[in-house]
């Protein structure tokens, strides 16, 4: 009572190509991955029901689209014989959604850092198909490096069926994708250096020598002579020290004058 038939498939179909966006459907058995197969989806799409038909898989392999797959109820050898039933029967690019299935899911039982252990046992594209309440767990599985996020959402929560009380609102959908949007903004770069904007403040709150009392001309620096304090960026950074000590002084510098290196006997190395 509840599936959509073939026409209202293809009236989809076509809308999502007006609004470029990627349709996607899960089949649930061979007559409807042959519909998928012949609108021309980008990939199949396999529920956690069908995890363990090996019997499907063979055929939706064969089907020579990319797969996701997702793995709710299943042992990591549950997936494991799913995957290699879909790679040798030519399945070439794969993708694996961690799930649990549960609607709602209860926190307790998300259990992200499985993807970890997916992302190490498989040569597959890792996902996320999250059935916590709202929001949910998907930003955090995208910070736990989730590339596929699936989310159930409806028009009405109300409507007939398992899946809507537990479905996103579409308001509720438009604040998923801003946070996971957010998320990946603030994932960045694995370059360890200072921001554009750090650097400004790196002048201001990183310390820089100082003369802890009078110094005269000729005077050799010494641990107890100089100390540490925000300078605003001038003087010689505070991570030189080893390089300043036992240098002479060519200048006097009254009591708390940054340090340059104009005012040393010696380059800094």
């Amino acid at each position: 009572r509840l599936e959509i038939d073939k026409a209202f498939h293809v009236e989809l179909f076509k809308y999502c190509e007006e609004k470029n966006i990627l349709f996607l459907s899960t089949c649930y058995d061979e007559d409807s991955l042959n519909l998928l197969v012949e609108l021309g989806v980008p990939a199949i799409k396999i529920a956690s029901t069908d995890t363990t038909n090996l019997l499907f898989l063979e055929k939706v392999a064969k089907a020579g689209k990319p797969v996701i797959l997702s793995t709710g109820m299943c042992s990591l050898l549950e997936i494991e014989q799913a995957y290699q039933c879909l790679k040798e029967n030519g399945c070439k690019e794969l993708a694996l959604l961690k799930c649990t299935s549960n609607y709602p899911t209860d926190p307790k039982e998300v259990n992200l850092r499985a993807m970890e252990t997916l992302k190490q046992s498989f040569d597959a594209i890792i996902g996320f198909s999250d059935h916590t309440e709202g929001v949910g767990a998907s930003p955090y599985a995208v910070a736990m490096g989730a590339s596929i996020i699936e989310k159930h959402f409806t028009l009405d929560k109300n409507l007939e069926g398992p899946d809507h009380q537990a479905s996103l609102s579409p308001d509720e959908l438009t604040l998923l994708v801003k946070e996971i949007r957010k998320v990946e903004q603030m994932l960045g770069s694995n370059e360890i250096t200072p921001t554009t904007s750090e650097k400004e403040t790196k002048k201001a709150l990183q310390k820089c020598l100082v003369s802890k009392v009078d110094l005269k001309k000729g005077d050799t620096v010494t641990r107890e002579n100089i100390t540490a304090k925000r300078t605003g960026g001038r003087g010689v950074s505070a991570l030189d020290f080893y390089n300043v000590l036992g240098a002479t002084l060519i200048c006097d510098l009254p009591q708390n004058s940054p340090i340059e290196e104009s005012h040393l006997d010696k380059v800094m190395k």
